[in-house]
């Protein structure tokens, strides 16, 4: 179902896919009651972009040690499908962010995979992130807005973000 797959971002946490359950291999670490959020490009292959119904199309894996009183015990591994009910062609406000995120993050590292992103884009996702929130959290939104358009005008982006 699936063609290809990549991590983006966390480019210095990148492992070999044998080592994911190699409890000696450093993954990183977060503390207990961190969040994070992780996006992957997956291309499909042309008969999971056919197919119909409920098949997954893969399945994602976290692993984590338990922490307070069960500190100590093996890793716990979650294991969640995901398949064509996970896809929206109307991503929620928070999806929207984290596109917004992304494009800008791939565009100011000049990234190999930017493809046709543009900061105006990744400025307009962040912009329309915040159509549906309150005051407090619109105004947060509007500054990574207003950091995209920061950084088109400055020079260092010369060429990469303000080019686009």
């Amino acid at each position: 179902m699936v063609e290809s797959y990549r991590l983006i971002g966390y480019a210095n946490r990148t492992m070999a896919d044998g080592d994911f359950r190699n409890d000696g291999a450093d993954a990183g670490e977060l503390c207990a009651g961190a969040e994070l959020t992780v996006a992957y490009e997956v291309v499909l292959t042309d008969e999971g972009r056919r197919r119909e119904g409920d098949e997954p199309w893969l399945t994602c894996a976290v692993r984590h040690q338990p922490a307070g009183e069960r500190a100590g015990e093996a890793p716990a591994e979650q294991r969640f499908a995901v398949g064509r009910e996970s896809w929206s062609a109307e991503p929620g406000d928070d999806w929207s962010l984290a596109a917004a995120v992304v494009e800008f993050g791939m565009l100011a590292r000049d990234s190999e995979f930017v493809g046709t992103a543009t900061a105006d884009d990744a400025a307009a996702l962040a912009e329309s992130s915040a159509s549906s929130l309150d005051a407090t959290d619109r105004a947060a939104r509007r500054e990574l807005t207003d950091l995209i358009r920061q950084a088109q005008r400055n020079a260092a982006f010369d060429g990469v973000v303000a080019a686009s």
